[in-house]
């Protein structure tokens, strides 16, 4: 039998209490949070996967944190 690998590269993965990161190609920062308000903004246009070698919204990291 033959496990699957887990095919998403390391800045795809899902964080501790995030999902798996996104990133608008116009922005400085990347989001793992769907609740985050400006990560939801991001129009299909310009939505990235990954986290686009950004450092992390400060909202997206205050959710994670606190839930």
């Amino acid at each position: 039998m033959r496990v699957e690998e887990d095919r998403k590269s390391p800045r795809e993965h899902d964080d501790a209490r995030g999902s798996a990161a996104w990133h608008s190609s116009k922005a400085r920062v990347h989001h793992n949070n769907p609740r985050c308000t400006s990560g939801r903004l991001i129009g299909g246009r310009n939505r990235r996967p990954g986290d686009g070698g950004k450092p992390l919204c400060e909202q997206c990291q205050v959710l994670n944190q606190y839930g």
